[in-house]
């Protein structure tokens, strides 16, 4: 199998951090998350790999020709002006061509789960698309049976449920999804296009195309936010890290890069992780923050749920 990492986005929710760093590439406990995201896929069995790009693109090409030398191939298409979703995956229908299905991974999002089982499901049920779903209520907005066939996505509804009375519970899609190459005769190739306008027409004009998994217990983030890219952090000091790939659970709760310096003096309170390079000074207070590679603070200077890089500060 293959599969398609969306990663041409600007991360406007995480500015100014990513002005000067794509999203993909944000650290998560000092790895990347395009490195986090590819091991996932490399415990699947996924090994060629497609990227559109746009967003300050020759850092990920850098990174991905370093992962070239652990086995990977990669495919990347660069959009002037963003195409969406849609517009996104269009680029690699060639690449997809004499497969019966690839996987779909934003290159915004966090998650572990099986994609064996995931690829079993949408083989065995012969949609077009299938979609992993998690609960999340703040943006909960899919609607699907306990059969799996997804009903309701944004304002339509399928048959029988226009009313919306009928209605299961909703959950969010996860930004990852198994396709069948059948959906790139609906993408226009060169054009900005919505993945969800695609996904609601072949649900109108075939009803049980589009389906959905949602496995129970799995862990998933969008890193969207300062905060939330924060409580991640946070939660990797807690009795139940989130299963990331390759994530050792931290003995102490501070995590210092190669190369860093914390001097005596240095106050911290809650956990602290930073990246190489760093330096943080006596006199200097911090609490549950993150220091991106090369950030130097001396005091005075106090912060608390914050993401340094430098002179930029994010704060939660």
């Amino acid at each position: 199998m293959k599969a398609i990492i969306l990663a041409a986005g600007l991360g406007t929710r995480l500015r100014p951090l990513t002005e000067r760093r794509p999203k993909p590439l944000v650290p998560v406990m000092n790895v990347p998350l395009l490195g986090r995201l590819l091991e996932v896929l490399r415990r699947g069995g996924i090994r060629e790999v497609c990227c559109n790009l746009h967003h300050l693109p020759g850092q990920i090409e850098r990174f991905l020709v370093e992962k070239e030398k652990e086995g990977f191939t990669f495919h990347t298409a660069f959009e002037p002006e963003i195409l969406d979703t849609g517009g996104g995956l269009a680029h690699f229908a060639d690449v997809m061509a004499g497969e019966d299905c690839f996987l779909l991974h934003n290159g915004d999002v966090a998650c572990l789960f099986s994609i064996a089982e995931l690829a079993s499901r949408h083989r065995e049920s012969g949609a077009h698309a299938t979609l992993l779903l998690v609960d999340h209520p703040p943006t909960n907005g899919v609607f699907a049976e306990e059969s799996g066939e997804v009903v309701g996505l944004r304002d339509f509804r399928a048959a029988g449920f226009e009313d919306g009375l009928a209605l299961p519970r909703p959950l969010t899609y996860s930004g990852l999804a198994l396709f069948s190459p059948e959906i790139f005769s609906r993408l226009p190739r060169g054009r900005r296009c919505s993945l969800i306008t695609v996904l609601i027409a072949m649900m109108r004009e075939k009803p049980g195309s589009v389906r959905s998994w949602a496995p129970g217990g799995v862990w998933w983030s969008d890193l969207g936010s300062p905060a939330s890219y924060l409580d991640v952090h946070r939660a990797c000091f807690g009795p139940s890290p989130p299963p990331l790939p390759g994530l050792e659970a931290p003995e102490t709760p501070v995590v210092l890069g190669v190369n860093s310096v914390l001097e005596e003096g240095a106050r911290v309170e809650g956990f602290l992780v930073a990246g190489a390079n760093c330096f943080v000074g006596e006199g200097v207070r911090l609490r549950d923050c993150v220091l991106w590679d090369g950030t130097v603070v001396r005091a005075p200077f106090e912060a608390e749920r914050a993401v340094l890089d430098g002179d930029v500060i994010a704060c939660a």
